[in-house]
């Protein structure tokens, strides 16, 4: 019971003398090590917590890590922690806001989500409730938890709370931006005022922002392909800042960080030279990812890609075609077949049922295949071809395997067809837009030469005689046929 008397003590205590008790005190330091997050919930249970910052301390100091682990007498399960949930919330929250903001982070450090979807939309209205006093800490433990537990939005809970919180954003930290920007992006919630209004505040702090926090937003901003509405470019501030020379020893040692962000920077179409040339530098490369290829992320050859696409004239630095094979074979998926017998997930099945309609309606299995056109891409696309007068051609020997890793451009003038099927993840909520990496994929497809279009799930789904499923894609090849490959 020890740890729990520290425990009453921390939540009463100043915070002050909290850090220079667990900064000096090493029976205390061990103690603390010991307690997760929902021990002090446990502690809740016995007393009335009122210093809100209690915990603030004990995460800042690195002490929130062990959070719901192996159960003990002393310590909650995660699925206690579940239970104690479920308590009845008929007429108001049995818990305050810093209570659920305890357990969030006892769920989000342990990769545990709360389970029950009404439990998460009842912390949403909380959120919405308090906006205006709720502590930024509590605030990102919560936001975190929303983000984690809520896997496909079945609302406009999210929506309705990013236009409460945009109002927020001024006197939160960047950091508490950066989760509240996340949690639209994991469940392609596009609010333009907000992430504008993020974004705004955040060229303010731009040199104070982590390098990690200018990967997340930028990643944000490239899902929804949005460029945000402010006084200066965000994107330009962010570039700048990485160009600084007070931001080399950061970028050394967050290096996948920067590599990432550069990526990211090419969902909105951005293609910054230097920067994409000192992520595929010898130097930068060994530093952060050491000397085996195969330890180079994915965002790596998608830089190099990108070069070669976009800025194939650029004098710059490039991975040679050795390593991006390597790559390649690392990160992209076994196009899904019905030769093989697998568990296929939703968009595998709808992409096998998609090529047998194709199949039926255009001649047979000559004509259609699947392959990877974009090896930086993890799935492969449907290829099709058409003579000039429309008629279709047999397409499955046309791309060797032999150079399988590498771009592939159409092998002759004709009209070249390439269908990218856009799963269930792949269209921002409410909307017909699709998300920024199928956005780019579709224009890299154009511009390698090829006739590309989105088949969405959203809308094939809908459609169960093969009849209707056969005269959607035609409309979608028709369509498709009409866009000039550039």
């Amino acid at each position: 019971m020890a740890f729990m008397n520290i425990a009453r003590n921390l939540a009463y205590s100043n915070p002050c003398k909290q850090f220079k008790l667990i900064g000096k005190t090493k029976l205390l330091h061990k103690c603390i090590r010991n307690i997760s997050i929902t021990s002090l919930f446990k502690a809740k249970m016995h007393m009335e917590y009122e210093n809100k910052y209690a915990f603030t301390i004990l995460e800042n100091k690195g002490y929130a890590n062990s959070l719901i682990s192996k159960p003990a007498d002393n310590l909650l399960s995660s699925t206690q922690v579940q239970d104690i949930l479920q308590t009845d919330w008929s007429n108001k929250s049995p818990f305050t806001v810093d209570d659920l903001a305890i357990m969030s982070m006892g769920f989000f450090k342990s990769k545990t989500p709360i389970r029950n979807l009404n439990i998460v939309y009842k912390i949403i209205n909380i959120v919405m409730e308090n906006a205006n006093t709720i502590h930024e800490v509590s605030l990102a433990a919560l936001l975190k938890i929303i983000r984690y537990s809520l896997k496909i939005t079945v609302n406009d809970a999210v929506y309705q709370m990013l236009d409460v919180l945009q109002h927020q954003v001024p006197r939160l930290s960047v950091m508490c931006n950066v989760h509240l920007a996340l949690v639209g992006t994991a469940t392609l919630t596009l609010h333009k005022g907000c992430l504008s209004t993020i974004a705004e505040h955040t060229i303010t702090q731009m040199s104070k922002t982590r390098m990690k926090d200018l990967e997340r937003l930028v990643l944000s901003y490239g899902t929804f392909t949005l460029k945000p509405d402010t006084k200066e470019c965000f994107f330009t501030k962010v570039m700048d800042e990485l160009r600084k020379a007070e931001r080399e020893e950061e970028i050394l040692k967050h290096g996948r960080s920067f590599a990432c962000c550069v990526s990211y920077l090419g969902l909105l179409g951005i293609y910054p030279i230097d920067l994409m040339s000192k992520a595929l530098s010898k130097d930068f490369l060994t530093i952060t990812y050491g000397k085996q290829i195969h330890s180079y992320g994915r965002e790596i050859l998608v830089i190099n890609n990108m070069a070669e696409i976009f800025c194939s004239n650029a004098q710059m630095n490039r991975l040679d075609k050795r390593e991006t094979i390597i790559l390649a074979k690392k990160y992209t998926d076994f196009v899904p077949s019905e030769d093989y017998s697998k568990q296929y997930n939703v968009t595998e099945r709808m992409m096998l049922d998609v090529m047998k309609v194709l199949k039926d309606s255009r001649g047979g299995n000559e004509f259609v295949v699947a392959d990877h056109i974009l090896p930086h891409h993890q799935r492969g696309d449907i290829i099709l071809c058409n003579d000039a007068q429309g008629k279709p051609l047999p397409v499955k020997d046309s791309f060797s395997n032999i150079n399988f890793g590498v771009l592939r451009r159409p092998p002759d003038k004709n009209k070249w067809i390439v269908l990218v099927i856009a799963g269930r993840n792949a269209i921002l909520y409410g909307t017909d837009i699709p998300t920024g990496y199928f956005h780019i994929k579709v224009n890299e497809l154009r511009k390698l030469g090829f006739h590309a279009a989105l088949v969405p799930w959203s809308i094939y789904s809908k459609y169960d005689a093969r009849d209707d499923k056969e005269d959607f894609l035609d409309s979608i090849i028709n369509n498709a046929l009409k866009n000039t490959p550039e």
